[in-house]
């Protein structure tokens, strides 16, 4: 048998209720388990809070690696479409024992320490496992969210992402945690630039471009500065990328005109350090972060998704009336582990 674990950051203050949830999704062989653990007294208020959903009972490796990827896929635009600003992480161990301690554990008790991973990690779970964690946090300031087991149950599904959609949710969802607003406001713009394309002008300008680039061969210059000119030439034959980013906001059905003072305040803010058009643009971020949903959620739709083939279910377990999703025990409460412990999975 296998199983995953896919661990993953809300921002300082979140707060899921009702907590602890048991969640059955389509092709999962028994409900999945969400939580989040409880804060430690010395945890710092900025601190990012952890959710954890582990899944078990897979055939392989390759199921439970396919069925916690569609599962991370469903989060990120979960996340954009209610701006919950999930940080659902690269997999990568964040902290571990070394190889040879764990080898050494596993020989002398059977027990399989798995590392702290941000985002999936995949095991073999025929044995006992226990986990290192690391760092949590207590509440701040109170971000309920409430009907996450509705929603996955209602959005989940092959969401078919490229790489350009999923740094740009990634892009998105990582701006809940930057608190400098301007920084923010320029990540936001960063955004829909990266999801832009740059289709070619016309074949008269084409051919305009063309006339230019060759009369730069009598021009008195040296090859480096040609080199640069007929670069920029070059880059005349393609639409500009702020035209693009327009069309592109004009498509979503979102507020071209707020995007064109936008886009001007973005670039006086680059060169400038400062809009002096819109001085207060760059500080209401929330007008921004609107138009920027609403491209991503039409990019996610443009991309479509493709149904599941397949069956990840050992065998499908179902537990007396349970359907869909049931919350137990309380508020979703935010934890951290201040020092490194190994813990029971």
């Amino acid at each position: 048998m296998f199983a995953f674990r896919l661990r993953f950051y809300a921002p300082p203050g979140s707060t899921l209720e009702p907590a602890n949830l048991r969640l059955e999704l389509e092709g999962a062989p028994s409900p999945l388990v969400v939580r989040q653990p409880s804060a430690i007294p010395d945890a710092l208020p900025t601190d990012v809070v952890v959710i954890t959903i582990d899944g078990d009972g897979f055939a392989s490796a390759e199921a439970a690696s396919l069925f916690g990827s569609k599962l991370k896929s469903t989060l990120a635009v979960l996340s954009c479409r209610r701006r919950l600003g999930f940080n659902l992480g690269d997999d990568r161990s964040a902290s571990s024992l070394g190889e040879s301690v764990r080898d050494q554990i596993r020989q002398d008790h059977g027990l399989d320490v798995r590392p702290t991973v941000h985002g999936l990690d995949v095991f073999d779970a025929t044995g006992p496992v226990a986990r290192l964690e690391s760092s949590g946090a207590r509440l701040s300031q109170v971000r309920v969210i409430r009907g996450l087991d509705k929603d996955l149950v209602l959005h989940f599904k092959d969401y078919d992402l490229s790489p350009k959609l999923r740094l740009a949710l990634n892009l998105y969802n990582g701006c809940a945690y930057e608190n400098d607003l301007k920084v923010r406001f320029l990540s936001l713009v960063t955004v829909i630039e990266a999801l832009a394309t740059r289709p070619s002008r016309g074949a008269a300008a084409r051919e305009f471009v063309d006339a230019c680039t060759r009369a730069l061969e009598d021009v008195a210059a040296s090859e480096e500065e040609r080199t640069s000119l007929r670069n920029g030439l070059g880059n005349l034959k393609t639409k500009s990328i702020k035209r693009c980013c327009e069309d592109l906001v004009r498509r979503a059905g979102a507020d071209v005109d707020l995007f064109k003072r936008v886009y001007k305040a973005r670039s006086e803010l680059l060169h400038d350090g400062i809009s002096k058009t819109y001085p207060d643009l760059p500080r209401q971020c929330h007008l921004l972060e609107e138009i920027v949903q609403k491209v991503l959620l039409h990019a996610v739709a443009e991309a479509g998704n493709k149904p599941l083939q397949r069956s990840y279910a050992v065998q499908a377990k179902r537990t007396g009336t349970d359907r869909g999703s049931v919350g137990t025990r309380g508020p979703f409460r935010r934890k951290r582990n201040g020092k490194a412990f190994a813990g029971r999975a």
